[in-house]
C-alpha cells in the first residue's frame, strides 16, 4: 500500500524520475517505508497467524509461481469463514466450529477439524507430507503443482457450507 501511495500519479512524475537525485530521494523514502513495514510485521500482535505461516518473507516474495486467491488469502490471514473471526466481527455468537465442539480458527479448519480430515489426508497423500502450520507455506513454495494442491485444500467448500447455513438460518428465522 505504501508503494501504491508513493507511486500515485506516477505518469506525471515520469520525467522527474530521469533525474538521478530525484530517483534517489524516492528510493530513500521507499526504503524507510519498507523498513517500518518490516519492523511492524515482526513486532505487531496483529498478523500473528500469518507470521506463523510465513516466518520468512523473502522466499514468499521471490516465489516464481502461485496465485494468492481469495480462499488462500483467508487461510493465510485468518480473516474469513472461521468462527473465531466471524465472532470477532460480530457475525457469529461464538467461536465454536460448525462441525465439532472445538473452537474454530484457521489452524483448526486447516489442520485438525474432523469435517476436513478426509480431504486433508488426500491432500497430504498427494504431497507426500503431513501438513502443519510450520510447513504449510514451505510446501506451497516447492512447486506450482504443490501450490495448486494445497490452495484447493479446504476453504472453498467451507465457504459454500457457511453460505448454506446462513441461508438456512435466515429461512428458519434464527440468528447465528
Amino acid at each position: 500500500m505504501a508503494q501504491s501511495a508513493m507511486l500515485y500519479a506516477a505518469p506525471v512524475w515520469e520525467e522527474a524520475m530521469t533525474v538521478k537525485s530525484y530517483r534517489r530521494l524516492l528510493e530513500t523514502v521507499q526504503r524507510k517505508c519498507a523498513i517500518r513495514i518490516c519492523i511492524a510485521w515482526q513486532t505487531s500482535e496483529k498478523g500473528a497467524w500469518t507470521r506463523r505461516l510465513i516466518p520468512e518473507m523473502k522466499p514468499w516474495i521471490n516465489r516464481n509461481h502461485g496465485e494468492v486467491t481469495f480462499h488462500l488469502t483467508q487461510a493465510l490471514s485468518g480473516h474469513g469463514c472461521f468462527s473465531k473471526y466471524l465472532n470477532f466481527i460480530a457475525k457469529k455468537e461464538d467461536e465454536k466450529c460448525w462441525y465439532c465442539e472445538d473452537n474454530d480458527s484457521p489452524e483448526h479448519t486447516l489442520f485438525s477439524c474432523c469435517r476436513w480430515a478426509a480431504k486433508k489426508h488426500v491432500t497430504e497423500a498427494n504431497l507426500g507430507v503431513v501438513l502443519t502450520p510450520q510447513n504449510f507455506v514451505s510446501k506451497l513454495l516447492k512447486s506450482s503443482d504443490k501450490w495448486n494442491v494445497i490452495a484447493r485444500h479446504v476453504l472453498y467448500t467451507k465457504e459454500e457450507d457457511q453460505r448454506r447455513m446462513e441461508r438456512e438460518n435466515e429461512e428458519n428465522g434464527s440468528g447465528s
